[in-house]
């Protein structure tokens, strides 16, 4: 959150959103990648990493952020060719996140309700 918090000018509540709007659209950006890279669809392929390359400039996620940036400019210099460890590192990075994100959830939820 730190990295999210001094990329958004010192605005937690604005870290926040973008995150959450990184991590709501998780997801969607998985299945896109996952069934270009089932068919082998270059141009799908490239649209959805280009998509999930810019959520994850502000927000505070470094190793998605580097992996997808990386994955982003292979594809477009070499293609699809020998990228599988690529796109493999790429679906590891979204599952940690997405798995830190319920966790976060969790961990709020728990101390909401003993609030209440």
């Amino acid at each position: 959150m730190a990295l999210g918090i001094e990329m958004a000018g010192g605005r937690k509540a604005l870290a926040l959103e973008m995150l959450g709007l990184l991590i709501k659209s998780l997801p969607e950006s998985e299945v896109t990648i996952r069934r270009a890279w089932a068919v082998q669809d270059g141009e799908a392929m490239l649209d959805g990493v280009h998509y999930l390359n810019g959520a994850c400039r502000y927000c505070g996620v470094p190793r998605l952020a580097l992996l997808v940036e990386a994955l982003e400019t292979r594809l477009r210099v070499s293609g699809l060719d020998q990228l599988e460890d690529d796109v493999a590192a790429l679906f590891d990075a979204i599952a940690s996140l997405a798995q830190w994100a319920q966790s976060e959830e969790a961990k709020r939820s728990s101390t909401t309700k003993a609030m209440a």
